[in-house]
């Protein structure tokens, strides 16, 4: 892909033009969070100004994307696999957190298409509080999924990964016995074969076993070959996935303090928030921190998949 070319998908990627804007809001929230006090009344205005026009663009980026949302819904429910039992790393949990998480974005949506609505004046009277703060627990929630899902797979793959290298090892050790008997073999067939002039089978009394058999045992080697071989692939693919799961940890990290600390700011003492427990957000410098870097992330992640 030329430079141009590139360039151009990267300017008509809607992702990465939703996630540029998420970026700008989010170093506004920076800016305000962490130098509000070396600011002047008018900066800080302007950064204001400048994060709520981001966020009702991005919510026009998102109108009607319930829509989609509930599509992807229906496409994971007609593709649920039978339940083979309960097992906490199973892929059937996967599935149905998975599920869950997709039916938490449809709502959120859903809710953050009403307030894009309310707030432009086309959708008259309705809660602007309730909507939004339904919005932030559906977000919240959904993000939450996103994470236990992507640490239980990556569970997943560690166990698989754990399996095809013990499997591996043992292929290991029964190619470097079939090397030494082998070569004891040859050896001696040749002591054999100098000393009294016949072949190897007849020289140990007629035994036909097939371990004596010099072809038999060069076809189980390949086939010994062969199955390292393919066992170092599926390890080599599995190192891959486990890369890619922990870079998508840690941007779900990131979404999930971004979401989580809008969420213990609308609780208002919700779900024990705040009063008994003592939770706190991450303050608006640290949510900023954590939009940009996983806009950020997600954004290199797009324009690495054009490369490949």
């Amino acid at each position: 892909m030329t430079t141009l070319k590139k360039l151009t998908a990267i300017s008509t990627h809607q992702v990465i033009r939703d996630k540029s804007v998420k970026v700008i809001q989010y170093t506004s929230r920076i800016l305000t969070g962490f130098y509000r006090h070396n600011l002047s009344p008018e900066a800080v205005e302007a950064l204001c100004i400048v994060s709520s026009t981001c966020s009702l663009g991005r919510k026009a980026f998102r109108l009607l994307k319930s829509v989609n949302s509930l599509h992807t819904l229906s496409i994971k429910l007609a593709a649920l696999g039978p339940w083979h039992g309960v097992n906490v790393l199973s892929r059937q949990v996967l599935e149905l957190i998975e599920i869950l998480e997709h039916f938490l974005w449809s709502l959120y949506f859903l809710h953050d298409n009403i307030l894009f609505l309310g707030r432009t004046k086309l959708l008259v009277p309705y809660d602007a509080k309730s909507c939004e703060r339904r919005a932030y627990d559906c977000w919240a929630f959904a993000d939450l999924c996103g994470f236990v899902r992507r640490v239980a797979k990556l569970g997943l793959v560690r166990w698989d990964m754990s399996k095809i290298q013990r499997a591996l090892e043992s292929a290991q050790l029964k190619r470097r016995q079939m090397f030494r008997a082998e070569e004891e073999r040859a050896a001696r067939d040749s002591i054999v074969g100098v000393a009294v002039g016949t072949s190897s089978s007849a020289a140990r009394g007629g035994n036909g076993d097939d371990s004596s058999d010099p072809v038999a045992s060069q076809v189980q080697l390949v086939s010994e070959e062969e199955e390292i071989a393919r066992l170092s692939q599926q390890l080599a693919s599995l190192h891959l996935d486990q890369r890619s799961l922990t870079w998508e940890i840690l941007r779900a990290l990131c979404d999930l303090g971004v979401s989580g600390s809008w969420w213990i700011k609308t609780a208002n003492g919700k779900w024990l928030i705040n009063e008994k427990l003592g939770f706190q957000g991450l303050g608006e410098g640290g949510q900023g921190v954590c939009g940009v870097v996983s806009s950020l992330m997600t954004i290199s992640d797009i324009i690495y998949q054009m490369d490949d």
